[in-house]
Formats: structure tokens, sequence, C-alpha cells
């Protein structure tokens, strides 16, 4: 492999792996499409939300967990113990605070019933639904918050009308202080034993639930390997066909684990009870899967089951540890008989009136829409395959960009094709003048693209003209040797059904009756008439072709068909002098340039350099716009010239018959 290769993949490698500030900037400045309609639908939501959001008042109060360790107990207590069970009480405290109950009986306070309907005009059920309806809607206003650092929660109810707001965080006061008082009757020596109980109790789950994570963390094993081994299988096919040996290998490999993960559930359903009876509850949803359905919804499910016993496993030792530090108190009736908590401060309500102002609102909104402007341009950059930039093209491939080709939209104005057709005029000039300059001992260049439909043939039939347009005295020759789909006679409209290149080499026609001479002064080879099912001509028949040729002709441009679409290609390109490859930008895959140059480096050939083709002339960024000085410039003057001066000799052409002409070599 040449140098100029290896440098070409470190600057792939350096692409994939380094982008500058700039890169970044260009990458999101291309999809301000994205991210405009985001920033501004967060705004007007901003604007909504500041004009409609109502007035409220906050009303709150302060309290603190009683610790079940009192010091009254002789006993001395580690200190993470007593965390433990502060933090046990915090959460039990918030999960009350959290019920819907709690807030039903709240609503049945006088000061609350304005809100509800009157009772002599309802009927029960209506009175009981409304209540409920309330009951939601103060849960939904009403928030805990814990006081970092402390065991401190403070409770805060927003609502439009102060005094409601006072009512409710009294009320809920007032209806954990009774829930507490009713725990507490009946409060006996019998809770010792009940302790007792659940302890053991707690202790004979944590066993069942240890021996279940134990033998679960082989089928979680096994599992990751089967969603690494997919995961292969998946990189493979995007690259290969089904019977390359690798990937057959790993299909053979996957199904192996399948047939260790079914042997691996087999023997969990046998080992525990509970496990059995786990599985077995699912029979009548997977009675019905196939094979490849039931090894999914297992692989799903061990992991949920795991996970569950995990969750329960941590729940039943946070309770276990709680009970065991009640247990060494000595004397839990004191446990039972305290107060759950004490009021630091009581209800008190903030009467400063409480509205969503702009500024919050529009950094809120506003900025959460920038950021969903930005997450979707990311997926949309990360699902976009192709290149956009030129200096990315260079980058990526590793060689030079001779010329970049605009692309004109079929929805464009008059005037936007016509500055489009005077652009592309003068990128293909500046191609020829590139390869005359730079490559001017070259006699045969070769055309070609990664895959169809990236405007090769047009390039080659450009690139032929302004060749034989700076060179007048100099004799070009262009030659289709895409023979599975050929386009140059359709491009110059000469006749079809003319032999051409194909029965040259069959050795049914002489090389005179086979050329052509254009209008514009060049030579031309069409395919000829070949089908799709016709053998390509052996290498040496294209080499003797084109050592004959290049006896008679200056130049010679060969346009040949894709090379991803069509091996032929490198059976051509061994045979040329200099090797163009046309990108198509914004929607040729990058792999697939990739891979075009992988294959001709694979097989000695020297990609010299790339031409992009079908930029969009609106969004042409990068270190410049590429056209922008041409707008203003003469060469939309001199593009109305040629333009007249192509639509007279057009006129002249109709009169007579469009008829190619066969010229002898000298």
């Amino acid at each position: 492999m040449s140098s100029k290769t290896a440098r070409g993949n470190d600057a792939t490698s350096e692409f994939l792996s380094v982008k500058s500030f700039s890169d970044h900037f260009y990458f999101y400045l291309e999809r301000m499409w994205i991210i405009l309609p985001c920033l501004i639908a967060g705004v007007i939501l901003a604007l909504h939300q500041h004009r409609t959001s109502p007035i409220s008042y906050e009303a709150s109060a302060v309290i603190q967990p009683e610790s079940h360790l009192a010091p009254a107990a002789e006993v001395e207590i580690e200190d993470s113990v007593l965390r433990a069970t502060t933090n046990d009480l915090v959460a039990k405290l918030k999960a009350k605070l959290s019920l819907q109950s709690l807030y039903h009986a709240v609503t049945a306070s006088s000061d609350l019933a304005a809100l509800l309907p009157e009772p002599s005009r309802s009927t029960n059920q209506e009175y009981e639904a409304a209540r409920n309806l309330l009951a939601r809607e103060l849960l939904s206003k009403t928030s805990v918050r814990e006081q970092y650092g402390t065991s401190i929660l403070t409770i805060t109810t927003t609502l439009p009308n102060a005094d409601n707001a006072k009512s409710v965080v009294a009320g809920l006061l007032e209806e954990l202080g009774r829930t507490n008082s009713a725990n507490q009757a009946g409060a006996s020596n019998a809770n010792i034993a009940l302790l007792n109980e659940q302890i053991s109790e707690l202790q004979r789950e944590m066993a069942l639930s240890e021996q279940s994570l134990a033998i679960y963390s082989r089928a979680l094993e096994i599992r990751d390997e089967i969603r690494a081994s997919e995961s292969r299988l998946v990189e493979f096919r995007k690259e290969y066909l089904e019977k390359w040996p690798p990937l057959v290998q790993e299909k053979e490999h996957l199904s192996l684990l399948h047939e260790v993960f079914r042997k691996e559930i087999n023997q969990i359903t046998k080992s525990l009870p509970i496990e059995s009876t786990y599985w077995g509850s699912l029979q009548s949803i997977t009675s019905t899967l196939s094979d490849e359905e039931l090894i999914n919804f297992q692989l799903s499910n061990t992991e949920a089951r795991q996970n569950m016993i995990a969750r329960d496993f941590q729940s039943d030792s946070t309770l276990h540890d709680s009970l065991i530090a009640k247990a060494k108190m000595g004397d839990v009736q004191l446990d039972f008989l305290k107060g759950e908590f004490s009021i630091i401060q009581p209800a008190v309500t903030n009467y400063l009136p409480i509205k969503l102002r702009l500024p919050d609102a529009l950094l809120r909104f506003g900025l959460g829409g920038l950021v969903v402007g930005f997450l979707f341009a990311t997926v949309h950059g990360k699902l976009d395959n192709s290149l956009r930039r030129i200096e990315d093209v260079e980058l990526f491939s590793g060689r030079p960009v001779y010329t970049v080709i605009p692309e004109i939209r079929e929805k464009a104005t008059s005037e936007e094709k016509r500055h489009s057709r005077v652009l592309q005029a003068e990128a293909h000039r500046k191609l020829q003048a590139n390869l005359s300059i730079s490559h001017s001992e070259a006699k045969t260049i070769l055309v070609s693209s990664s895959l169809p439909e990236e405007g090769k043939s047009t390039v080659s039939v450009n690139l032929t003209k302004y060749l034989a347009e700076a060179r007048p005295s100099e004799r070009v020759l262009l030659i289709d040797l895409d023979l599975k789909r050929p386009k140059i006679a359709e491009y110059l409209g000469l006749p079809e059904n003319r032999a051409g290149i194909y029965e040259y080499l069959q050795g049914s026609h002489p090389l005179k009756e086979v050329i052509q001479k254009t209008e514009d002064g060049y030579f031309v080879m069409t395919a000829g008439n070949v089908t799709a099912s016709d053998p390509f001509p052996e290498e040496k028949l294209i080499g003797g072709l084109l050592a004959s040729l290049e006896t008679s002709f200056h130049r010679i441009i060969i346009d040949s068909p894709p090379v991803l679409a069509i091996s032929d290609t490198l059976t051509i390109a061994h045979q040329a002098d200099l090797l163009c490859l046309v990108y198509r930008m914004w929607k040729t895959p990058k792999q697939a340039l990739a891979r075009a140059i992988k294959q001709f480096d694979g097989n000695g050939i020297e990609v010299a350099g790339i031409v992009a083709n079908a930029m969009p002339m609106k969004t042409m960024l990068g270190k410049g716009n590429y056209y922008s000085g041409y707008y203003n410039s003469g060469y939309l003057t001199y593009a109305d010239a040629e333009s007249k001066a192509s639509k007279s000799g057009k006129s002249k052409n109709n009169q007579s018959t469009r008829t190619a002409h066969s010229e002898k070599h000298s």
C-alpha cells in the first residue's frame, strides 16, 4: 500500500476521532432548521404559561420525626443504626403525606366546605366523588421537602386562596397526629412477640431471596453473552452476506447460547418452589409464542425477575435492620407509645402573591426548548451518514477535492437555476484546469463513483467538453464503459442503436465506425447495443483498445461503472493513468466512499482526487460560502451570452438531423 494510501487511512481515523470547535459549530449551524423551531416553541410556551398562570399563596409547616431510639432506653445505640432508623421514619412520614386517603380526610374540615357542593343539594355518591376530586387536587398542590443534612420536613401547600392553603396544612398535621394516636391505642406486650415473629419471617424471606439471586446470576451472564452475540450479528449483516463464514459461525454460537440459556431457566424453575410458581404463572403467555419469541421473552423477564428479587431483598434488609434496632432497646412498649413527629412550626401563611414571572418562564421553557432542539439536532446528525462539508470530505478520504459542483433544485426559480448553471459550468472548468495542471502527463482519465446516481456520467461529459474547449488543437475522446447502465448516448442525444465499443470488441465493427464526433468538437465512443446479461470484455481487450486509442487522441475520458455496484471498474482502472471519484454531497453514505477507496487501494489503484457533486446552494458552509463571490461577478453576464449563443446554435441544428460523425484516426 502506498504512503498516500496510508495517509488517507490515518486521515479517516482522525476524522472519526477528532473534531474541532468549528466542526461542531457548523454541525449545529446546518441544523438550525431543527433548533430554532424548538426554541421558538419554548418561548411561546413560556409566554402562555406566564399569561395563564394564576396568582397563588403558600402555607407551610415544619415537622421533625421523633426517633424511636430514645435516650431513655438504657442501651448504647450506634450512630449508623440511629441514622438508619431516622431515615426510615422520614421515609414513612413522606409516604403518609403522599396518600390520597389523608387528603380525603382533610376535606371534611369545615374550613374547606366552600370547595365542596352542599350535601343537601347533592347525592352521597356525588358528594363523595367531589371529595375524591378535591383530595387529588390538594395532593398535587402539596409538596414535602426534606431540608438538606437534617431530618426536618417542610410541608407546603399552594392554592389561589391563602386561608384554604393554611387550612390544608393544619388539617394534614391534625390527621397525622390522629392517625398516630389511633396506632398507639391497643399497644401491648403482644407487640414484642409480633416484632420477633416479623424478624424471623424477614430472615426466612431474605434467605430465599439470596438463593434466588445466586441462581439468577449465571442466567444473566448468559443473557449478556447473547446480547453481545446479537450485536455482532447486526454489525456483520451491515457489510457482509449471510454465507460469510464468521457470520455463519456467529449464528451457530448464538444458537448454542440460546440452548444453554433454556437449560439454565429450566434449572431455575426446579431449584426453588417460588421460582417455579413465578415462571408457571407465565405459561399462559409463553405457550403461544414461537421459539424466537419465547427466548426473547425469557431474556427480558430474567432481568426483570432478578431486579424484582433484588428490590425485595433490599427492602426486607432495611426493614430487618430497623426491627433489630428496636429489639436492642429492650423496651418495645416505649417505642409504640412515643409520638411519631414533633411540630417545629405550625401552619402559617405567606400572604405575598406568587405568580410565574416572565424571566423565570423564559429561562425554564426557552432553555428547555433550546436543549430539546440541540438534542434533536444531535440525533439527526448521528443518523445522517453523509458528508456535508468539503473539509470533511478531504479529511475523511485523505484525498483533495478537485472541484465542487452545485446542485440545481427542481423547485428553484428560473433565476436560481440560471445561477446554478453558471456555477456548474465554472466548477467543471475548474476540474479540467486542475487535471490539466496537476496531472498534465495523464492521457487516460477514469471517472467513477461509489454508488449509482452520484452524477459520474454528467461529470465525464462536462469534463470532456471543457477539455476540448480549453485546447481546441487537441483530440479528446469520451468512452462509455458503463456497459450495465450506459448513459452517455442519452445525455448527448446520440442514436442509442448505433454500434459502439461493445460491437468493436466483439469484432463486428471496425474502430472508425464506432467513434462519433460531437458538435462541441470532441469524440465519443458509446456503449453500443449491449444488454445487462452480456459479459464484460476481458482486461486484455480493454488494454489493447486503450493502447491503440492513445496513439490517436491526446486525452481519453472513461465513464466507468460504480465500483461498489459492479466489479468491472477494477478491470478498467488498471488501464487508466488517473482515477477521479465522484461523491454526491449530503446523500451518499460516507461508509460507501471509504469502502470504494479501500477497494481501489487494495487492488493497487490510487484515487487521485474527489469531485464533490450536487452541493446544496443555500447550505454550502465551511470556510466561507464556496460560491458567495460569483453572484455579483461577471460570470452571470457571461452565462447570459453563452445561453443565447447556445439557443442560436440549437435552432440551427434543429433544421438538420442529429447524426453523429465518424472520423478516421491519424
